[in-house]
């Protein structure tokens, strides 16, 4: 469902350069393109029919300048990939069970679809 919507597009991979251009290393890249997707982009979350599971293109992120956990890490994989960093596959993460274990007992929590996504 996401690994053809993160594939650099030549916008992707012009805003990779752009992003990197001064970057001396690996890690300076890394922190380049995590700095500016984790602050330029609004976070918005639709959760209703397919948009909950799979993600918008990263094209589409990149000019919107917003999207939801699954599309920043969409976005964030395509301008990894882009200058040869591989960003692997998300992982989601129900945060119910993370707030409410301290709460209730954990057989009692009775979400199991997973409420966030982050890149590893």
């Amino acid at each position: 469902m996401q690994q053809d919507r993160a594939k650099p597009s030549p916008e992707i991979r012009a805003k990779a350069v752009e992003l990197t251009k001064s970057a001396q290393d690996e890690d300076a890249k890394l922190r380049a393109i995590y700095d500016y997707v984790s602050t330029h982009f609004r976070y918005i979350g639709v959760s209703f029919g397919i948009g909950r599971y799979q993600p918008h293109p990263a094209t589409d992120v990149l000019s919107n300048q917003y999207g939801d956990c699954k599309d920043k890490h969409t976005l964030l994989a395509a301008l990894l990939e882009a200058v040869g960093i591989k960003a692997f596959l998300p992982s989601l993460i129900r945060l119910a069970n993370l707030i409410l274990m301290s709460l209730h007992p954990p057989n009692s929590i009775t979400s199991s679809r997973p409420s966030h996504v982050a890149t590893i």
